[in-house]
C-alpha cells in the first residue's frame, strides 16, 4: 500500500504545483539517496527533494538517471510559495523516467496521482489540508484543522456514510471506496458536500439484518461498521432489519430497552435470535391508525415506533390501520398498488388522508359471508379476506355487498 503523508505547512492539492526544475543542484547523490535543493537567490522560494530507493546512478542536476525509487520527500520553508506542497509518499516502486520528466516539466500533480492509483493510506498535516483520494480503497486521516477529501466522481455517484466520526464514501458506479476520519468537507468532480452529509450507519442493525453476520460478529458494533464498509457495500448488503420496531413488538423491550434501535438490534444478536423473536410492528401503519399522529410526526417508520415505545404503548394507542382494507375501499387503489402494503399505506398518509378518503370502507366480514369458497380458505381472516379481493376478488367481479 502506497503511504502519502502531508508535512507540517499543510498540503493544497488543488494549488500544488512545482516549478520546473531550473537552479536545482545536487547535494547528496549516492546509491540508495539523492537530496536535490533549489538555489534560487530568493531563500523563501528554496525547497528541496529527497529520493530513497536503490541502484541510483549516472546523476545528473535533477537527480539519477537509473535506479528504482521507493520514497520521494518534498519540503520547502514555510513562508515559501510551495509551502502547501510539503508531503512524503512511500511504498512505491518506479523508475526514474517518471521523476524525471514531472521536474523537468513541472507535472508533480500527474506524477502524484499516477503513484496513487492503487490502494492509499493517505494522512494530513496539523494544519489545513486538501488532500488527493486518487485510486481506490483508501483510509484517509485528515489530521487537525479543516480537511478537504477530493475524490475523483461526481456526488450523484456517492453512498456517504458516518458512524463515530468514522465516514465511508463509496462509489456506487466504479465500486470503490475510501474510509475516512477527520475530515470536514467532500470535494466530488461536479460539486462539494459536507462530511455532515453522511446517512448515519447503524452497525448493530446491519449485523442484525444478516444471520452469517450475527453468528460471526456478535453484538460488536466497531466490527459491524468495519464490515460494512470493508465488505458489505461491495456485496451489496442493505440494512433490512428495524430496531425500534423489533423493541415496539415486545412490551418487555418496550420497558427495557425504549426508543433506541441499536439496542434493540444488540438485544435481537444476544438473545432475540435464540429466543425465535421477530417484528410485526409496523410504524407507518400506527401512524395512519391516529388522525392527530397523521399531522404531527414524519410520516417515517422510525418515527411511528419511536412515538409508540416513548408514548403510545402506555396511552393505549394500537394499530388499527389495515393497508389491504384500504385499498380493498377504493378501485383506482386497487389498480394502482395492488398488494403493496407500504405504497397503500404511505398514500393513505401523504394524500389520501387529506383526500378524505374512508380506509375502512370494505367490508370483509360481508365478503366472506357472500362466498363459501372464501370462508372455507381463509375462515374468519378479515385480513386474508382484503387481500383476496384485491389480489383476485376485484378482477372476478366479487362484492362485499349483501346479496339480495
Amino acid at each position: 500500500m502506497v503511504e502519502f503523508a502531508a508535512q507540517a505547512g499543510g498540503f493544497d492539492f488543488r494549488t500544488f504545483s512545482m516549478p520546473p526544475a531550473q537552479d536545482f543542484r545536487t547535494r547528496v547523490a549516492a546509491e540508495s539517496v539523492f537530496i536535490g535543493v533549489s538555489i534560487s537567490v530568493v531563500p523563501s522560494e528554496q525547497y528541496s527533494i529527497t529520493l530513497i530507493g536503490s541502484g541510483f546512478g549516472s546523476f545528473t542536476g535533477v537527480g539519477p538517471i537509473e535506479g528504482q525509487v521507493s520514497r520521494i520527500a518534498f519540503a520547502a520553508s514555510p513562508d515559501s510559495p510551495y509551502a502547501h506542497a510539503g508531503f512524503t509518499i512511500q511504498g512505491i516502486a518506479i523508475d526514474m523516467a517518471p521523476y524525471r520528466i514531472a521536474m523537468q516539466m513541472g507535472t508533480w500533480q500527474g506524477l502524484l496521482q499516477t503513484l496513487m492509483s492503487g490502494s492509499n493510506q493517505i494522512t494530513g498535516s496539523p494544519a489545513d489540508d486538501v488532500l488527493p483520494a486518487f485510486g481506490a480503497m483508501n483510509s484517509i486521516d485528515g489530521g487537525a484543522g479543516h480537511n478537504t477529501v477530493m475524490l475523483p466522481f461526481a456526488v450523484s455517484q456517492a453512498h456517504l456514510l458516518g458512524w463515530h466520526g468514522q465516514y465511508v464514501a463509496y462509489d456506487t458506479v466504479a465500486l470503490h471506496f475510501d474510509r475516512m476520519v477527520n475530515v470536514q468537507t467532500l470535494q466530488f468532480t461536479d460539486g462539494t458536500l459536507a462530511i455532515g452529509a453522511a446517512v448515519a450507519a447503524r452497525p448493530l442493525q446491519y449485523i442484525a439484518s444478516h444471520a452469517d453476520l450475527a453468528t460471526a460478529l456478535g453484538a460488536d458494533a466497531q466490527a459491524g461498521f468495519d464490515h460494512l464498509a470493508s465488505t458489505g457495500l461491495l456485496e451489496g448488503r442493505s440494512v433490512s432489519f428495524d430496531g425500534l420496531a423489533y423493541v415496539a413488538s415486545h412490551r418487555d423491550l418496550v420497558a427495557a430497552i425504549g426508543a433506541d434501535g441499536e439496542a434493540g438490534a444488540a438485544h435481537y444478536i444476544v438473545a432475540g435470535r435464540a429466543e425465535g423473536r421477530g417484528v410485526d410492528f409496523d410504524g407507518l401503519a400506527y401512524i395512519a391508525s391516529s388522525p392527530d399522529l397523521i399531522a404531527a410526526l414524519p410520516h417515517d417508520a422510525d418515527a411511528g415506533a419511536a412515538h409508540y415505545i416513548r408514548n403510545g404503548f402506555q396511552e393505549g394507542r394500537a394499530v388499527t390501520f389495515d393497508a389491504a382494507e384500504y385499498t380493498a375501499s377504493h378501485a383506482d387503489l386497487i389498480q394502482a398498488f395492488g398488494t403493496d402494503a407500504d405504497l397503500a399505506t404511505r398514500h393513505y398518509l401523504d394524500t389520501g388522508f387529506a383526500e378524505g378518503r374512508n380506509p375502512a370502507l370494505f367490508n370483509a366480514a360481508q365478503y366472506l359471508a357472500n362466498y363459501a369458497d372464501l370462508r372455507a380458505a381463509f375462515g374468519g381472516d378479515l385480513h386474508a379476506a382484503a387481500l383476496h379481493y384485491v389480489r383476485s376478488g376485484y378482477a372476478e367481479h366479487r362484492t362485499d355487498h349483501p346479496f339480495g
